[in-house]
């Protein structure tokens, strides 16, 4: 682990940061506040808000999806959704607001997920994608890429993820409004 993200760990804990984990799907709409303050914050795209509800409502119910949660008081600071199957838990999405930044509840959080996962007897614990290896500052996932190595662990390289449309002009439409938008 870096030392400037054990640092971060340790400030979190010191200025009172607490976390929490939840199977309930009515805590995504927390994630989703942080969400839309973190994509207009960082100029990223993000999924319509029906698409992370449907997800929550669907796998926190058989426990495939958990959210956590990051405090400070009765403020939500930062929020994970965490998928697992068989030995592996994936950090999906993360979301953070604008509100006590310089806390870095989102390090603390992230360091709570790895216990848990490890408690949990989980085999692997995936950050789910980082920037290309000879990516440079300018790349979008540059400060996504630096949070996440500054964990440790090693950087695996898998096929990319593919889509089949069972309905291609139907899926051209959707493809051209994530565009537009």
């Amino acid at each position: 682990m870096h030392e400037k993200t054990r640092y971060n760990i340790r400030l979190a804990e010191r200025k009172g940061v607490t976390t929490a984990s939840s199977n309930n799907p009515k805590d995504i709409e927390q994630f989703l506040t942080l969400l839309h303050a973190t994509a207009q914050r960082d100029g990223i795209t993000v999924h319509a808000d029906r698409y992370y509800r449907t997800m929550a409502e669907t796998l926190c119910a058989e426990t495939f999806l958990t959210i956590f949660l990051a405090r400070l008081g009765d403020d939500v600071l930062a929020a994970n959704l965490m998928f697992r199957y068989g030995d592996t838990v994936i950090y999906a999405h993360g979301a953070s607001g604008n509100a006590h930044r310089n806390v870095m509840a989102p390090h603390l959080l992230q360091w709570k997920q790895i216990e848990w996962a490890r408690e949990g007897e989980f085999h692997w614990y995936d950050f789910w994608g980082l920037a290309p290896h000879d990516a440079d500052a300018t790349h979008p996932w540059a400060g996504i890429t630096r949070f996440k190595r500054g964990f440790g662990g090693e950087a695996r390289v898998y096929l990319p993820a593919m889509e089949k449309s069972l309905n291609g002009a139907r899926y051209a439409l959707v493809r051209l409004r994530r565009r537009l938008r």
